[in-house]
């Protein structure tokens, strides 16, 4: 049977860019550009995967992650096998991280610097799809695949960590103001996460490098480093 993803965004380019990239995985695809037609999209049919940008309108980031997360909820009561993936801008990023700790999300993308290889492979990964547009290689011997998952995960625990630094230091910040926010908070946050964002990249990219068992000692010893730069730029950054 076909599976299928249901695309919550409404924005026209990110619409096209993820219909495209699931079609690939041959998903019937439907999207909506609002909450309530996704909620009677949801009630008549049952989707393999649901794809949601956290903030949908002009709302304040609050109120819209209060939708949003119910939402997330109904999912996780009603369509208990559906996979969601969140899609964020970064000041809604502290947001996805309490989703993926409750459960509400099977993981979380950056928009605007979105990795469609990292983007799909999750995407496969969630559905046990295969991508058959282009020729399967073989795949990596278990052990090492095993190994490159948790580096994987030894990745996105540092990114995380520091990721939460920056977003706790946004908050003291705007604390120190008042407690009045400004756009100059959320700028500083969005600059300092894609930092961050571009060095997890390259992380993910070396870890998939790994061709060989013997490498894993070397690209591991490198991860811990990086992952101590990583909180050593968060924390110089909100001080």
């Amino acid at each position: 049977m076909e599976q299928s993803a249901l695309i919550i965004e409404d924005h026209k380019y990110w619409q096209g860019a993820i219909r495209e990239i699931l079609e690939r995985l041959n998903l019937d695809v439907v999207i909506v550009d609002n909450r309530v037609d996704a909620r009677k999209q949801l009630e008549a049919r049952q989707f393999d995967l649901v794809i949601v940008d956290v903030k949908l309108s002009g709302g304040d980031l609050g109120s819209e992650w209060v939708q949003t997360s119910n939402l997330l909820r109904y999912l996780q009561q009603q369509h208990k096998k559906t996979k969601c993936i969140l899609l964020t801008g970064y000041p809604t990023l502290d947001y996805c991280l309490q989703a993926l700790n409750e459960s509400l999300a099977f993981a979380y993308f950056v928009k605007p610097k979105l990795n469609v290889v990292d983007f799909e492979a999750k995407i496969k990964s969630a559905l046990n799809v295969d991508d058959q547009t282009e020729p399967l290689s073989a795949p990596p011997p278990p052990i090492l695949e095993e190994r490159r998952q948790e580096l994987y995960k030894r990745a996105d625990s540092g990114r995380r960590e520091a990721a939460g630094i920056l977003i706790a230091g946004r908050k003291t910040r705007i604390a120190m103001k008042g407690g009045k926010a400004d756009k100059s908070d959320d700028d500083w946050l969005t600059k300092r996460l894609a930092v961050l964002d571009d060095r997890f990249q390259d992380a993910l990219s070396r870890i998939r490098d790994v061709g060989k068992l013997e490498e894993i000692g070397e690209v591991q010893s490198w991860l811990e480093t990086e992952c101590s730069e990583w909180l050593d730029y968060a924390v110089a950054s909100s001080g």
